[in-house]
């Protein structure tokens, strides 16, 4: 990771990115989060990166805002920082799994929500408690609702400044794009997702 980081952050710098989110992934974390600070502190980092504590089950939920906390306090430089809490309440629909209001056609099935309504609400509001943003993997027009919802209740609890976001965003009811400007979120989007899908 130490070899590769340098080369594929000079391929940002020379596309003109300065700053990155690093969205996070289940493996190599430590890793890939050491040779940010490394890097940084050799004066060898070419950009900002704000990175992420991902979780993707409602065991990771129950300590992840303690989690993302010792996360903030043990990986931070002039130019590395975690600010945000990355959820990935669905999968995607080419395999089925993105959490839809309505069955998929050829298996009567309507995805896979990795997080429930309570567990996904309360790891969002323990999340904004101790200032932090969130942002949500959110594919299926199921988990975007349950997302929005979870936000809501972030919102109703007074956390006005906490930054929100879908990531992703790709199928989105319509009686719920009207739900994000009201409630200040981000609906983030994928280019190559941002296509229609017949599933």
């Amino acid at each position: 990771i130490m070899e590769a980081m340098p080369v594929l952050l000079e391929g940002m710098s020379e596309f003109g990115f300065t700053a990155a989110i690093d969205m996070g992934a289940p493996f190599a974390t430590e890793a890939i989060f050491d040779s940010y600070v490394a890097l940084d502190k050799a004066g060898k980092l070419p950009l900002r990166i704000s990175a992420t504590y991902y979780i993707n089950s409602e065991e990771l939920a129950k300590d992840a805002a303690e989690k993302l906390d010792a996360c903030a306090k043990r990986w931070k430089s002039e130019h590395v920082w975690f600010d945000t809490l990355k959820i990935s309440i669905d999968s995607v629909l080419e395999n089925q799994k993105a959490a839809t209001l309505e069955p998929y056609l050829n298996t009567g099935e309507c995805g896979v929500l990795q997080l429930s309504a309570e567990p996904m609400k309360k790891v969002c509001l323990e999340t904004a408690a101790k200032g932090y943003g969130i942002t949500v993997h959110a594919i299926g027009d199921l988990s975007i609702r349950e997302t929005l919802n979870a936000f809501e209740a972030v919102r109703k609890a007074g956390y006005k400044d906490t930054r929100l976001s879908t990531t992703h965003s790709q199928l989105v009811d319509p009686a719920d794009r009207l739900r994000y400007k009201p409630l200040n979120v981000v609906a983030q989007t994928t280019g190559n997702w941002a296509v229609h899908i017949q599933a």
